[in-house]
């Protein structure tokens, strides 16, 4: 889906907003998963309170929580009646979530809605492979408000009609932050219950909350569909993997007084050297030379050495463990879809290391 196309269509059906009269209520709620998540610099929404007649959603959440709505499994107005039911069904949305590697969502410029104004947001993966996943759990109970295939997040909604020159701020804002990433926002946290409009700390119930784990999901030679000698150890593709948020492992050796990628020979020469010093590479030092290259000219990058070992220190205190073998909450779990008969649980390791996004069997 081309999200560009949709936030521009978005933006021009929604020039001049109105106001939403039952947005402060604290009394409707939506039957949902969502993440207040951990969002990196939101300096930006000091421009946002230029705005009159409505709430500005923020950390702070005072009148309205700067949140991510993953999906509505029921729509406004809900009774928030739990039962036992809202308990297992929570159990069978994070045995879903835990099969998927951990989501940010970047966002990029700004679109106006029909009530205000929202984030666009671009995620690290197709989270709507994994919205449909979760609509197969309910189907009979899904009242969506209609089929949620964006990454928006709501970032203001006017309270009462907006003035003129409310609508030039808006164009002001939206024509200022057009194209202009404006923060990343990763889910440290799961929420399940009933939410709503605003999602302010008091008002929304949480029947259950689980942390978004593992930390790290690292893409095997930069793969992510399977197995591919085209892509492997391919500088570019090691490059957009790591420019889309994404950890990586690839393969380096030292030999002539120059660094080359492959797996099993040096193969081929990298170019861009600045990708040792990226916080997302894993480098495998795949002869001694370049791992005293790493010691002596990148001491704190991230890499490490093995072959055959069960398991071994990564250079940021990790341990890398050899397919079939992990250790603790620390392990670095490697390639573990070729070990069929292996129990995994993805909420007690550090993280793993694969071809796939997402892996086709977990034991919880």
């Amino acid at each position: 889906m081309d999200l560009d196309a949709v936030y521009d269509r978005i933006d021009s059906k929604n020039k001049i907003p109105c106001a939403q009269a039952d947005v402060d209520r604290p009394d409707l709620y939506t039957r949902a998963i969502w993440t207040l998540g951990s969002w990196s610099n939101t300096d930006f929404i000091e421009d946002i309170r230029a705005l009159s007649n409505g709430i500005v959603f923020d950390l702070e959440g005072s009148r309205g929580k700067l949140h991510w709505t993953l999906l509505q499994f029921q729509t406004f107005p809900v009774s928030p009646q739990t039962t036992y039911r809202d308990a297992e069904f929570a159990a069978a949305v994070q045995a879903v979530l835990d099969r998927y590697p951990p989501l940010h969502i970047r966002f990029r410029g700004l679109a106006r809605t029909r009530f205000g104004l929202f984030l666009r947001g671009y995620p690290n993966y197709n989270v709507n492979r994994l919205r449909d996943e979760l609509r197969a759990l309910c189907p009979t109970e899904m009242v969506e408000p209609h089929p949620q295939d964006i990454c928006h997040s709501t970032l203001f909604r006017f309270t009462h009609e907006p003035t003129e020159q409310d609508i030039q701020m808006l164009d002001h804002l939206v024509e200022k932050y057009r194209d202009v990433e404006l923060c990343t926002m990763r889910p440290t946290e799961w929420e399940f219950g009933y939410g709503t409009w605003t999602q302010r700390d008091a008002d929304r119930l949480v029947v259950a909350k689980w942390p978004a784990k593992p930390h790290h999901w690292i893409l095997h030679r930069g793969l992510s569909q399977g197995p591919d000698p085209s892509l492997e150890n391919n500088e570019e593709n090691l490059k957009k993997c790591i420019k889309d948020g994404w950890d990586v492992e690839f393969d380096l050796w030292y030999k002539d007084g120059q660094i080359w990628l492959g797996h099993d020979a040096p193969t081929t020469l990298l170019h861009d050297i600045g990708l040792l010093a990226s916080k997302n590479a894993w480098i495998h030092c795949k002869n001694v030379a370049m791992l005293q290259y790493m010691v002596e000219n990148w001491p704190s990058a991230t890499y490490f050495s093995h072959d055959t070992d069960e398991a071994v220190l990564t250079s940021n205190g990790y341990i890398w463990c050899y397919p079939g073998f992990q250790a603790g909450k620390n392990s670095i779990l490697v390639m573990p879809e070729r070990v069929p008969t292996m129990q995994i649980d993805l909420t007690a390791i550090g993280g793993v290391c694969t071809d796939y996004l997402t892996l086709p069997r977990v034991a919880l």
